[in-house]
């Protein structure tokens, strides 16, 4: 190839630019664990790439290569990749036109009861209820133990208690009851005898 015709290529490849998409080859265009795989190779290191509209863009590694994975599928199977300003139509290998939706099926069995949960973390302290209304009168209680035996009392002492068989007890002194000193002899005349009593005295 001489100079000049060198010169008309250059001039004719400034004037009609080979377009990006002329240079991207896909490797793979398919279904693949449902998801979209889209990959391939492009001149084109400067352009983001995205897939059929979306807003998510792929990058190329530094010898060119890409590769797409997403789940948007087209209806009709046929992907519009769009590298800088160029668009390209992509074929989806294992793909079938989406249909029209089908009936609704018929609801299924009841499944089976499922595994007790968690035990729930402690709630918070309620607020405080409103005061009860009094309740009935309960029965009578059974009768108590016998108490034990209390201690015994100090002995009176002569100036504070005495025994007397006057009508009246001593000034200073008030009655503390009647004790019978001598039992009576029944009899008529001089054999009976009445009962003696004395008073006992105490201040």
């Amino acid at each position: 190839m001489n100079k000049y015709v060198s010169s008309i290529l250059v001039f004719l490849f400034a004037l009609f630019p080979v377009s990006v998409v002329a240079k991207t080859k896909i490797s793979k265009a398919e279904i693949n664990a449902g998801m979209v795989v889209v990959s391939g190779k492009t001149d084109s290191r400067d352009n983001n790439i995205f897939w059929d509209g979306t807003d998510t863009g792929y990058s190329t590694d530094p010898n060119g290569r890409f590769e797409i994975r997403t789940n948007v599928l087209p209806q009709d199977c046929v992907g519009e990749l769009q590298i800088g300003d160029d668009f390209l139509n992509v074929v989806v290998a294992l793909c079938g036109p989406q249909g029209t939706p089908g009936q609704q099926g018929i609801p299924g069995s009841r499944g089976d009861k499922g595994d007790r949960g968690d035990k729930g973390d402690k709630g918070d302290k309620g607020d405080r209820g409103d005061k009860g209304d009094k309740g009935d009168k309960g029965d009578r209680g059974d009768k108590g133990n016998k108490g034990d035996k209390g201690d015994r009392g100090s002995d009176a002492t002569a100036n504070n208690v005495i025994l007397t068989t006057q009508t009246n007890c001593p000034s200073g002194m008030r009655s503390l009851g009647k004790v019978q000193v001598k039992a009576g002899r029944p009899g008529g005349g001089d054999r009976g005898s009445d009962p003696i009593y004395a008073h006992l005295c105490g201040r």
